[in-house]
């Protein structure tokens, strides 16, 4: 994929404003499509936001929060950020309106739900009842599995965030 500096990033907002009523900055650039959509399902059609622009990470993002702060654009902009562990790490965040912070760790995680898994597998096997696959999948006891073989791992994640965090200060 092709990668755009800042500098380039602010241009490209440019080209779309035709097609954007609003400029959308995420973090990732692989998950402008993804956003793109899920915005379009949320918001329809009463706000037009054909491209959402990732800027490359949680540093680029914040440095585009900064610059929004200390000169507001004269378009209406939102900026979303995933929540990673930054509210477990009682990180600040820049003070504006115009930013998003996910309350979980990213986007995906609020699509991970039983009734949803439940809905796309019945996609695929039309003749399985809701309630037969939720018998077969059982999502919770493989959540609790998860989270059990996994708490450790991200307790060494959080860790070396905070570390890392401390020493860039």
């Amino acid at each position: 994929m092709l990668r755009f500096s800042i500098e380039a990033l602010k241009l490209k907002t440019k080209f779309y404003r035709y097609y954007n009523e609003i400029d959308v900055f995420v973090e990732d650039e692989d998950g402008e499509v993804f956003y793109q959509k899920l915005l379009d399902k949320i918001i329809g059609n009463s706000v037009r936001i054909k491209r959402v622009f990732g800027v490359g990470g949680k540093v680029n993002l914040f440095q585009k929060v900064n610059e929004y702060v200390t000169k507001p654009a004269k378009r209406k902009t939102f900026i979303i950020a995933d929540g990673d562990f930054d509210r477990t790490l009682n990180r600040s965040f820049p003070a504006t309106s115009n930013l998003y912070v996910l309350q979980e760790y990213c986007i995906e995680n609020f699509l991970f739900e039983e009734v949803a898994i439940c809905n796309v597998i019945q996609e695929e096997k039309p003749n399985k009842k809701i309630k037969e696959i939720k018998s077969v999948i059982k999502l919770n006891s493989w959540l609790e599995e998860s989270v059990n073989q996994l708490t450790p791992v991200f307790a060494t994640f959080i860790l070396i965030q905070n570390i890392t965090w401390v020493s860039q200060m």
